[in-house]
């Protein structure tokens, strides 16, 4: 350890600097970066791991107890994290896809009705039957496709 204010070397159990004065600042203890799996079968965690967190805080006394304590919780929760995605990513594997619920098909269903009304006597009028089937062949077109990209989605 060294001095925070000037980088004098000092003992573990030093609380003050010896050159300075000033009150020596605990050094937090490096966290473990884990990697999370998401694998089905993940092993326990194993029991040696609080062997020695518990041998650790006994090495290093109740000053660094919070530490300790701490890195032990972190390698608790990543385990517990890793397990919990592992069942979710199992779960919604067989889920089907949640529908949207998409409203937008009744405006295009209005749409189809206010134009094909008018469509329908001007076709009728113009090219009698043929005009009337190819009017509504249209209509039911853009709606069939409208249909068929909503299923895709």
């Amino acid at each position: 350890m060294h001095c925070s204010s000037c980088g004098t070397n000092l003992t573990a159990q030093a609380r003050f600097c010896s050159f300075c004065g000033r009150p020596v600042e605990p050094v937090p203890a490096a966290r473990p970066e884990f990697v999370t799996t998401s694998t089905a079968s993940l092993p326990p965690l194993p029991r040696e791991d609080l062997a020695a967190a518990v041998a650790v805080r006994n090495e290093l006394g109740e000053r660094m107890e919070p530490e300790v304590v701490e890195a032990f919780m972190a390698r608790i929760e990543s385990a517990m994290t890793a397990r919990v995605d592992a069942q979710l990513s199992q779960r919604l594997r067989g889920m089907p896809r949640a529908r949207r619920d998409d409203s937008s098909a009744l405006p295009l269903a209005i749409c189809s009705l206010v134009f094909g009304i008018p469509l329908t006597a001007i076709a009728a009028g113009i090219a009698d039957l043929p005009g009337l089937v190819a009017c509504w062949a249209g209509i039911a077109a853009v709606n069939f496709a409208y249909g068929m990209r909503e299923k895709l989605r």
